[in-house]
């Protein structure tokens, strides 16, 4: 770039465009020392095809991918979206199929092993080259649309075993789907909203508030627009927005976002469902933050009740909203003695 005066932007165009003139000008052929790297590359492709073509459609889903640390339970996530193509069904059900049709590509150094990591990665060029060939044969959006599933549904929660350390590892994926081009994506699908609705968690517990905004909102609509505005997926999503805006300080927004969880859970699940109980919950965390105290105990004790009749005393939840309400009395008893002792000061003056 810096020889010949070339700028990023068209640096960019000059490389997408190559991949079309390489491909004209790179047809099959078993010569490989009179080939270039992409004759070598679709020699070894078509070889793996013939004998195996479930692991070359496994080849190009992998490019599809953050190109550095693909692991065997990644993949296994997508199994989990309602219709996975037949091909993946057959690649990975089990980690020693997925081995067998990972070996070939190994083989054949399409695909790099990371022993210590236990994963795979590929070439940037590699990659590329996949990303053209899924263009090429129109794969593109079933495969952009599955590994978005996989990473999506593999988002654990805040409660499961080292959740910190499965999101950092999930995240780069994350960023490299969302900015391959929404163009890609599969839509008006359940599993896509569910995936966009997950990684909206991910951004949100890594920090990335704007980000998570943005795939909530994606997700809401979605939601709203296939299930209706009471379906509990959709009043997942309002939930999660409440909590994030509450996390963003729009406070506003989060009651707003809240009380309409709070009425449709209440509507389909019933007043005393957990989830009805967590939005209860999550309103007095929001009241308290507003200095709306009587609000906030009145959430507090209504969830404290319900937790402990559906979970028992000894629960989790029912255990933080007690502190939470201890907490609380602590901190109006001390506002109780300031004014106490502030009324006291001003009658002797």
């Amino acid at each position: 770039m810096r020889q010949t005066g070339t700028n990023v932007k068209e640096y960019l165009e000059l490389y997408q465009t190559s991949w079309s003139a390489l491909q004209s000008q790179s047809g099959p052929t078993r010569h490989y020392q009179q080939g270039n790297m992409v004759q070598t590359w679709m020699v070894s492709y078509q070889e793996i095809k013939k004998r195996d073509p479930t692991a070359t459609k496994l080849l190009l889903l992998l490019a599809f991918f953050n190109n550095q640390d693909i692991w065997y339970e990644l993949l296994e996530s997508g199994l989990d979206c309602s219709d996975p193509p037949p091909w993946f069904k057959i690649a990975v059900p089990n980690k020693l199929a997925f081995k067998a049709k990972i070996k070939s590509l190994v083989g054949f150094s399409l695909v790099e092993t990371k022993h210590q990591a236990g994963s795979y990665s590929l070439h940037p060029v590699v990659q590329d080259w996949c990303y053209h060939i899924a263009a090429s044969i129109n794969l593109t959006n079933q495969l952009h649309g599955l590994a978005l599933m996989s990473v999506g549904y593999m988002v654990p929660l805040n409660s499961e075993r080292e959740y910190a350390v499965i999101q950092q590892r999930l995240l780069p994926h994350a960023n490299y789907l969302i900015s391959r081009g929404r163009g890609d994506w599969p839509v008006d699908t359940i599993d896509m909203w569910n995936a966009l609705n997950g990684i909206g968690n991910l951004y949100s517990g890594q920090g990335k508030l704007q980000e998570a905004e943005e795939m909530y909102q994606q997700a809401l609509a979605g939601y709203e627009e296939a299930l209706g505005p009471d379906h509990t997926s959709t009043l997942i999503t309002v939930n999660n927005l409440g909590n994030l805006y509450l996390d963003q300080g729009q406070l506003k927004e989060a009651e707003e976002m809240c009380q309409r969880a709070l009425a449709g859970y209440g509507k389909a699940l019933g007043t005393d469902h957990t989830s009805t109980l967590d939005t209860v919950n999550n309103l007095g965390n929001l009241y308290l933050n507003q200095g709306k105290l009587e609000e906030a105990e009145e959430m507090y004790q209504r969830a404290l009740a319900g937790y402990e009749a559906a979970l028992g005393p000894g629960h989790l939840k029912t255990r933080m909203v007690s502190e939470s309400l201890a907490s609380f009395a602590t901190f109006r008893a001390k506002r109780t003695r300031k004014r106490d002792m502030l009324y006291k000061i001003l009658r002797r003056k």
